[in-house]
């Protein structure tokens, strides 16, 4: 799977992300799970870009939220 990449929508689950672009077998069926343990000690990398208009960067502050980040996570901005 390494060096794969795969277009997503959010909220999402890597689990669902993978089954939905073949690479593991439904996650919830039977025993599936059992055998998917190197998922969870995968590196994993989500990316996106985005544009902020002028009005909003005339603030000093801004705030940047996250939801949904499971686990572990480290968030990388401009880098």
């Amino acid at each position: 799977m390494q060096g794969k990449k795969f277009n997503t929508t959010l909220p999402t689950t890597l689990h669902l992300d993978l089954f939905a672009h073949g690479q593991i077998e439904d996650p919830f069926l039977k025993d599936t799970h059992k055998s998917l343990g190197w998922v969870s000690d995968s590196n994993v990398v989500y990316a996106t870009t985005f544009s902020l208009d002028a009005d909003i960067l005339k603030y000093k502050n801004h705030r940047l939220v996250f939801e949904g980040i499971d686990t572990y996570g480290k968030v990388i901005l401009n880098g």
